[in-house]
């Protein structure tokens, strides 16, 4: 079992166990009748095996579910104390900065009927940050999909033409090997995602310094497939420029052409760099957890 699904079992058995804390204080079934199919459904998202969805979207579907059924015992709850700390426990995690000002709210308000609802309210706006965060991790590797694969389909695209039009010659061919067209086009495709490869590697998994806690969310399987696909890209148009003597001189030999297309492609870690750091600043926001 992952770990997020293991935090998830803990707070289900912490929830569980509040549950039985209202019964003893007189709630029916019917009072915690909300809460239960909240429950419930957090139970179903958690052991749900859609094998289209992805670990993420599963995580945070369960954990929202949790948050609302945890809501619905806070709507019950009638000690003050222990409301207001479990409020200040979410706002040190996710609204640091807006528990200054709800301190000053609190403070001043009326009665403790008022009380009660600013400690619900803070605990619905941690909620709303936590759910902010799950959306902004899920659209980024969401992007980062939808742009790599469009990258591999303009390259698919040229590979076909290149396979359809043998007298087009889309990379020219080294001056001491006779190998030109398609074999030559793929050879720099494979090479240059080899070496997105390696450098998707190395500095998401060997020294990915950054991606730690990586339980609810791993963002770096769709980095690296960015990588991997940019790879591809680079080494073309690195190819390109040198073949064509467009900024230095042409290549001579096939095992040229590879270490360039290996190179270009480790290259592209000039442009994925800023990805990776976009990525990291997302994660590197307080945990939701």
């Amino acid at each position: 079992m992952s770990s997020w699904a293991e935090d998830v079992d803990a707070r289900i058995s912490e929830l569980t166990a509040e549950r039985a804390g209202f019964v003893k204080a007189g709630r029916t079934d019917q009072d915690l009748q909300p809460f239960d199919l909240l429950l419930t459904d957090a139970k179903k998202a958690r052991d749900s095996h859609n094998p289209f969805s992805g670990i993420t979207p599963r995580a945070s579907k369960t954990w929202v579910l949790l948050q609302d059924a945890e809501q619905k015992l806070d709507e019950l709850e009638t000690d003050l104390d222990h409301l207001v700390e479990r409020a200040k426990r979410h706002a040190d995690r996710s609204l640091n900065e807006r528990l200054t000002a709800w301190q000053r709210e609190f403070d001043t308000a009326a009665d403790n009927a008022r009380k009660l609802e600013l400690a619900r309210q803070l605990i619905r706006e941690a909620h709303e940050a936590d759910s902010s965060k799950h959306s902004s991790e899920r659209n980024n590797a969401r992007g980062l999909v939808v742009s790599s694969v469009l990258v591999m389909a303009i390259l698919a695209i040229l590979f076909l033409v290149q396979a359809n039009v043998p007298s087009l010659v889309i990379l020219p061919a080294p001056t001491e090997t006779p190998v030109d067209g398609l074999p030559l086009l793929g050879l720099v495709y494979i090479f240059g995602a080899l070496g997105g490869l390696m450098s998707g590697f190395v500095g998401l998994y060997l020294v990915g310094a950054g991606f730690t806690d990586t339980r609810w969310h791993d963002p770096r399987p769709p980095l690296m497939l960015a990588k991997v696909a940019l790879g591809m890209a680079t080494a073309l148009i690195g190819c390109l420029i040198i073949g064509t003597k467009l900024l230095v001189g042409t290549y001579t030999s096939l095992a040229a052409v590879l270490l360039l297309a290996l190179m270009f492609g480790f290259g592209q870690l000039a442009v994925t760099t800023f990805l990776d750091k976009s990525v990291k600043k997302i994660l590197s926001t307080e945990s939701k957890k």
